[in-house]
């Protein structure tokens, strides 16, 4: 089959008759093609429902089955397909076809070692009039990316891009559990990189506040890991953490939990903690803020964006470089100040859960406020209208 219709309207998948191959479905509706969804529908730029456009995916030349090194090819499809009145893709460049493409970070994207003609071909596809626009996630990547096409010789880039943030679903529409009188402060972490995303100065900082009298107890999604890109040629023994995680009474822990059973225990806690050095944007934390939860999250790149400190939640500062990253982020630094960005963490939650600890009415508050700032940047009705006109313009 060359394509399939998407009905995102409830996530129904309908394939189209053999018929259809290489002609266009009817319909007045603009039709819009999409290249292999790596997302689910909640976090992305694209395939939000909608009655004002189309889905179709397309499906690729398979060129990259003979890519040994890299994903150059994986990331410059040619389409196969319906005709179509726009494609957009997620950190794709299409070799073919007119197309916006959402950039999560990097732009072009390959994985892995791409030579400088690699990069300087994807580049010269965005400039190229098959473009119409590169639609960033966040106001942080929009200014990553800037200073980066400006750099390579291609500042006419910097015009085609705009913000536009997608959509993520509301959740489990129930209502809060609220903790019984005198009952603990909930605190809840999910991360598949424990290491980068700050587990254990987070366990070391809640420990501290159960140690100075605070009732505070805390829910972990996810695991320790021995090595991140943050921190290169060091390792870390994980044993010693999934030891505590595991025996201590206080720390309920997941490895592992389906999105629908993490949005529901969402409901049941009272602060989410997100202390990362890296991140290219933070879905989880937009998803604790619409089951009405606060967040506790370190500065990095967009994380500011979707938590205002001391409004619907508190934002920990590290030393950043230029681009909101971690100052160290990769380099041969980061081992000698590995530890005292640990300190800086665990002391800023500390800190957080000291001064809030007797005042859970502004915790509620804070999450209540979480929730329509958040709503305000991914709620699917500003998302479709917005969308819809991108996708007017490009056309």
């Amino acid at each position: 089959m060359i394509w399939k219709e998407y009905d995102v309207s409830d996530k129904t998948v309908t394939n189209a008759p053999p018929t259809a191959l290489w002609r266009r479905p009817t319909g007045d509706t603009p039709l819009i093609g999409i290249c292999a969804p790596s997302y689910s529908m909640e976090r992305v730029s694209y395939m939000i429902p909608s009655a004002l456009h189309r889905y179709v995916t397309l499906k690729p030349l398979p060129l990259h089955r003979f890519e040994r090194n890299g994903t150059f090819l994986a990331y410059t499809p040619f389409l196969l397909g319906a005709r179509v009145d726009l494609v957009h893709t997620f950190n794709q460049i299409p070799l073919n076809r007119r197309f916006v493409v959402t950039a999560e970070l990097e732009m072009p994207r390959y994985l892995g070692e791409a030579s400088a003609a690699q990069i300087r071909f994807g580049l010269s596809r965005l400039a190229s009039d098959r473009c119409r626009r590169i639609l960033a996630l966040s106001e942080a990547t929009q200014a990553y990316l800037g200073r980066r096409f400006t750099d390579a010789g291609f500042p006419e880039l910097v015009d085609k891009m705009m913000v536009f943030r997608g959509a993520v679903h509301p959740g489990p529409q129930q209502a809060r559990l609220e903790p019984a009188a005198g009952g603990p402060l909930r605190l809840m972490f999910v991360g598949g990189d424990g290491l980068r995303k700050g587990l254990e100065p987070m366990v070391d900082a809640v420990a501290a506040a159960r140690a100075a009298g605070i009732d505070v107890v805390l829910t972990v999604i996810g695991r320790p890991t021995a090595a991140s890109y943050v921190m290169p040629d060091m390792r870390v023994d994980p044993a010693p953490l999934e030891r505590r995680l595991h025996e201590t009474p206080w720390i309920t822990w997941h490895t592992s939990l389906p999105n629908s059973e993490m949005r529901r225990l969402m409901l049941e806690h009272d602060i989410f903690l997100l202390p990362t050095l890296d991140d290219s944007l933070g879905w989880v934390p937009a998803e604790a803020a619409l089951a009405g939860m606060p967040s506790i999250v370190t500065n990095i790149f967009a994380l500011p964006e979707l938590v205002i400190d001391g409004e619907t939640g508190w934002v920990v500062d590290l030393q950043l470089n230029a681009d909101r990253r971690w100052r160290h982020l990769g380099d041969a630094t980061a081992a000698a100040q590995w530890d005292a960005a640990q300190e800086t963490i665990r002391a800023g939650i500390l800190s957080v859960l000291m001064g809030i600890a007797g005042d859970r009415a502004r915790v509620r508050q804070m999450g209540e406020a979480a929730r329509r700032h958040i709503a305000g940047l991914y709620g699917f009705d500003v998302a479709e209208t917005a969308l819809h006109g991108i996708y007017r313009q490009a056309m």
